[in-house]
């Protein structure tokens, strides 16, 4: 299931309901790892604007590949400076997004590809 909030988030949230038997048509934003805001985000802004009005679901994914190790030296990808910072980022984004109505889903332990895959296995998808 899609988790609202930050890796700390206890409630689990899921995307909009839906007619029994149907998925419900949505716009999704995927906020990657430096798209963390939302006043210069165009396609945040277009799924916003798009006709036909719909759903809008922003997603966020902690992908395990950034708290890995480079393949030269072995170093952190991600300190604990950055991750804290990262994790900051994401908390604010979503309070940004639910002073606007919206909410932001994250996802931890798997890819974006991941994320979005098991979205769309949720949701139809539409193009803005």
């Amino acid at each position: 299931a899609l988790v609202a909030g930050t890796a700390a988030a206890a409630n689990a949230a899921a995307p909009p309901a839906a007619v029994p038997g149907t998925r419900p048509r949505v716009y999704v934003v995927w906020h990657k790892m430096s798209d963390l805001r939302i006043h210069d985000h165009e396609p945040l802004s277009r799924a916003h604007l798009a006709i036909p009005r719909l759903p809008v679901v922003h997603l966020h994914a902690f992908d395990p590949f950034w708290f890995g190790k480079t393949r030269i030296g072995g170093f952190p990808k991600t300190g604990a400076l950055r991750a804290a910072f990262w994790i900051d980022c994401v908390a604010e984004l979503r309070d940004s997004l639910r002073q606007r109505g919206q909410d932001l889903f994250v996802r931890h332990g798997c890819s974006a590809a991941e994320a979005l895959q098991a979205l769309a296995a949720e949701v139809d998808v539409a193009r803005a």
